[in-house]
């Protein structure tokens, strides 16, 4: 079978298709691997001391007052908070009985600490355990009055499940 400029010209163009075809067919199956991004950069831990966590003790008074005595004690919430910044506050509201949760009084006094630090938004976060409603615990314990009361923005919910206090 003779080669003609026809025959040549048809067996390029199936050639440039085919490799086309491939290159298309490649990527849509395997896309390229990109790396993956490393982690975000973290601030330091201004509690912590030559590798160990710093530790207040602080005894006698209401839980605000002890709250701020042992942050106080610490160097204060300023040393973590940066002007503007929006800071979430969890407390721990997984139950609905106030023996079992963070006492709503110290949530409110954190509030208070965050905001006074220049945090620029305060946000109460929580998702109770298993069968239990966060927004029952939180009206049922008295952390949902504080948080509201000490002027925290509870009115959006947070990602992953978390319902802060409505």
């Amino acid at each position: 079978m003779k080669l003609t400029r026809r025959r040549a010209l048809a067996i390029l163009g199936g050639a440039v298709a085919a490799g086309a075809a491939y290159l298309l067919l490649k990527s849509l199956l395997f896309p390229p691997k990109r790396e993956a991004a490393g982690p975000r950069e973290r601030k330091p831990n201004p509690y912590v001391s030559e590798g160990k966590p710093l530790v207040a003790v602080a005894e006698g008074g209401s839980g605000g007052e002890l709250v701020e005595r042992a942050l106080k004690a610490l160097g204060g919430l300023d040393r973590l908070i940066k002007g503007g910044e929006r800071v979430v506050i969890k407390p721990n509201v997984g139950f609905p009985y106030l023996e079992a949760v963070a006492s709503p009084e110290v949530v409110a006094r954190l509030v208070e600490l965050a905001y006074e630090a220049g945090a620029g938004e305060v946000i109460v976060a929580e998702s109770s355990v298993r069968g239990s409603d966060t927004t029952y615990c939180y009206e049922r314990t008295g952390v949902k009055a504080a948080a509201e009361k000490a002027d925290s923005l509870c009115d959006r919910a947070c990602p992953s499940g978390l319902h802060p206090p409505r």
